[in-house]
């Protein structure tokens, strides 16, 4: 029987970067601008500088189930140079929302192969389901090329001490897009199952297609194919994916199985994904996801979920999840309710309670689990996030003269552009800065004539230093950039 793994639902895990500064108004303000200015120096010149900056990364995290006394879930985490991690404001469902892996095929984050924790090798303990006893896992060891370019994938678990698991490879393009992934699952060191994946992209280096093949027999067959469309703001509209996974002969045509439809808000947003797959005669309607969003943060205060109920031709209530912000603008309670059918009305389920450390870190979250009558006063499971702080340093080498360069608009909501640009620069990098020095989003663009467009999507609102490269690393200008 072929095995497919297709994982598009991680459409919902927006990434979120979180490096602001906790203060308000012009103290804030003035603090950005203080940091960007001494960031900026004098002009730039040929000579290579070294720039070295403290920052903070999580290294460990552990879940405490709190009646039964005992750990239930423990990662540790070793990193690359200058390998930072980005919490996912968005989810807050659970423990892990320091997403440790992206899996390098078959999955779409809006950048692939970029994990929200630049790790070397993390290492997983947890329950065993079979002997319900807490222990070694999984350990995962990952690759990266000069571009931070994840290329390799190993896991090991426990039942197999000497062979991985599973292998990836990925290869990339000069845009620094991924090009083709290679995918492999071992059974003692023999491989079993092979597939590879192909993209392709459109002039804004955003995927439009994938192709899936599995090796079988000495040959590769084609077994699935995604389609991905985009508004004119580059929000990705649509995914459409055809397979078939009952075809052990590789002869039967794909067929449409899952389509999820996306609409955003002014600010794009996401603000509704419409889900439906095939039931074995046509593609039907299967779930609807809403967010809503408060002012200009960039993760969305409620979730709602709907299924669709074909029996009675409606869509009834699933969960939802709504969330207050500390004074820092950050969550800090969390409650997920779950519709009550025969009391026509949300129920509780579960509060989350977010602590945080003063770099606006996560260092603690408390879940309580309701228990038909009340939440209990102490929590059910307690998970703790432990940190570090490194001299992230980042070499500057600059052979360009920015001067040429014009950024509009600035200050602006979604992209800015930049035009004057030399036409053997083709492929142009481009890194934000936060105020404390922590690299936030990283981009790579290829140019259009003489200018280039870069998406302020990933950032919250404030001021930040954008540094240029070309493809061969050098520093061609550095900005400050202000998001609304």
């Amino acid at each position: 029987m072929k095995y497919i793994l297709l994982i598009l639902s991680a459409i919902l895990s927006a990434t979120v970067g979180f490096g602001q500064s906790n203060k308000n108004g012009q103290e804030q303000i003035s603090q950005h601008k203080q940091f960007i200015d001494r960031l900026m120096g004098p002009q730039l010149n040929s000579t290579a500088n070294s720039k070295m900056v403290l920052s903070e990364r999580v290294i460990a995290q552990s879940t405490y189930d709190n009646y039964l006394s005992t750990k239930n879930d423990s990662v540790k985490i070793d990193y690359v140079l200058n390998g930072v991690s980005t919490y996912d404001f968005n989810k807050m469902l659970y423990a892990y929302n320091y997403p440790y892996s992206t899996s390098p095929m078959f999955n779409y984050l809006g950048v692939f192969t970029k994990p929200q924790v630049e790790y070397a090798n993390y290492s997983h303990w947890t329950i065993n389901p079979n002997t319900l006893i807490y222990g070694f896992y999984e350990k995962d060891m990952v690759g990266y090329d000069i571009n931070k370019n994840l290329i390799r994938d190993t896991a090991l678990f426990a039942d197999s001490a000497i062979y991985p698991n599973m292998t990836y490879y990925n290869l990339f393009n000069v845009t620094n897009n991924i090009d083709t992934s290679y995918s492999y699952v071992y059974d003692a060191g023999v491989s079993n199952n092979a597939f590879k994946q192909f993209f392709s992209y459109n002039v804004m280096n955003k995927v439009t297609k994938d192709s899936i093949y599995e090796y079988d027999s000495g040959s590769w067959y084609l077994v699935s194919k995604t389609f991905y469309s985009y508004d004119a703001s580059n929000n990705l509209i649509l995914i459409d994916n055809f397979s078939n996974n009952d075809d052990t002969t590789f002869t039967l045509p794909l067929i449409e199985q899952v389509k999820y439809t996306n609409t955003y808000d002014a600010s794009n947003r996401l603000k509704t994904v419409h889900t439906s797959y095939f039931d074995g005669t046509a593609l039907t309607p299967s779930v609807i996801d809403t967010f809503a969003y408060s002012g200009t943060y960039p993760f969305h205060l409620s979730w709602k979920e709907y299924q669709y109920d074909a029996i009675n031709s409606y869509w009834a209530p699933m969960t939802y999840m709504t969330k207050t912000l500390n004074v820092a603008g950050f969550p800090d309670v969390i409650n997920i309710q779950t519709f009550d059918s025969l009391s026509n009305s949300w129920v509780p389920s579960v509060r989350q309670i977010a602590y945080y450390n003063a770099n606006n870190n996560p260092i603690k979250l408390d879940e309580y689990i309701y228990n038909f009558t009340s939440f209990p006063s102490t929590p059910d499971f307690t998970t703790n996030y432990f940190y570090e702080t490194y001299n992230n340093t980042t070499t500057i080498n600059s052979t360009l003269n920015s001067d040429k360069l014009t950024l509009y608009p600035n200050p602006s909501i979604n992209t800015i552009n930049i035009k004057g640009f030399e036409k053997n620069n083709f492929i142009i990098n481009a890194r934000f800065y936060d105020v404390s020095g922590r690299i936030i989003s990283v981009q790579t663009s290829k140019l259009l004539g003489d200018e280039i467009q870069i998406s302020l999507e990933d950032l919250v609102k404030g001021i930040y230093l954008l540094v240029l490269e070309d493809k061969e690393g050098n520093i061609i200008c550095k900005k400050s950039v202000v998001k609304l």
